[in-house]
Parts: structure tokens; sequence; C-alpha cells
């Protein structure tokens, strides 16, 4: 299919931000998925708002809005990147 996947903490994340076709970033914790980009957060946020497609899931998907609204604020990390204007609400039931 022609399709390389890098995950960026084995690599330099910057190179391989700035070479991205594509990024995709999945679930978890979001405090630990913003604390971990906290070195190269400015170059992530460039590059999606230069329209790098993006794909994310649970918390993953909520690093491109503006904020983090649901369950609550994480300590230190009231916004996320703000890539996007839109505001995703997680819910679990």
């Amino acid at each position: 299919m022609g399709i390389s996947i890098k995950i960026i903490t084995e690599g330099d994340p910057l190179k391989l931000i700035k070479s991205a076709e594509c990024i995709i970033t999945g679930g978890g914790s979001l405090e630990n998925l913003l604390t971990g980009i906290d070195g190269y957060k400015s170059v992530l946020q460039a590059a999606l708002l230069a329209r790098i497609p993006f794909i994310g899931w649970n918390e993953g998907a909520l690093m491109v809005c503006p904020s983090y609204v649901v369950p609550g604020p994480i300590t230190g990390y009231p916004y996320c990147l703000g890539a996007t204007y839109h505001q995703l609400c997680l819910s679990y039931y």
C-alpha cells in the first residue's frame, strides 16, 4: 500500500513532524499526550495549521481542539493545540 508509519518517540520528533504527510494520534491520557509534546508543540501546531492531514481518536482527537472540556481541566494544561476552531467533547458512560 506504500504506507510507512513512524513512531515519534523512536526518532527526531522535529524532523518527523516536518516530513509527515499525515499525523496520527491515539487515545490515552491527554495530560500525558500534552506533556509529551512540550518540546515540539509549536512545530506540531504549525504543521496542523498548515493543513497536514490529522487522524486522532479519543483523547488524541482532543489534542487539536482549543481546550480540554470533559471530564475536567488538567492541571497545568487547560489548553490544547488550538489547531481547529471546533471543540470536541468526550463523554464516557
